[in-house]
């Protein structure tokens, strides 16, 4: 309501993580094998109350469905 009536207000932004991937998946990996890399050096803590973001050339290589499972399994 305050903003609508030309108040003043206040947005806290969250921290930002950036997690560059480098390379393309060979082989039997695929995408849970880095959301679960990246899980376990952030631990829970780590990426409570942050945006994640994945950049790099290993990020444009993943496949759609391999983006909404690193989506998807990094807010849990």
């Amino acid at each position: 309501v305050d903003v609508m009536a030309g108040m003043p207000w206040e947005l806290k932004f969250p921290k930002m993580i950036g997690i560059k991937l480098t390379g393309k998946l060979n082989g039997w990996t695929s995408a849970k094998d880095v959301i679960l890399k990246v899980a376990g050096i952030l631990t829970v803590k780590g990426g409570t109350g942050a945006i994640v973001e994945y950049f790099g050339e290993g990020a444009e290589a993943l496949s759609c469905t391999g983006k909404g499972t690193i989506c998807n399994m990094g807010a849990e």
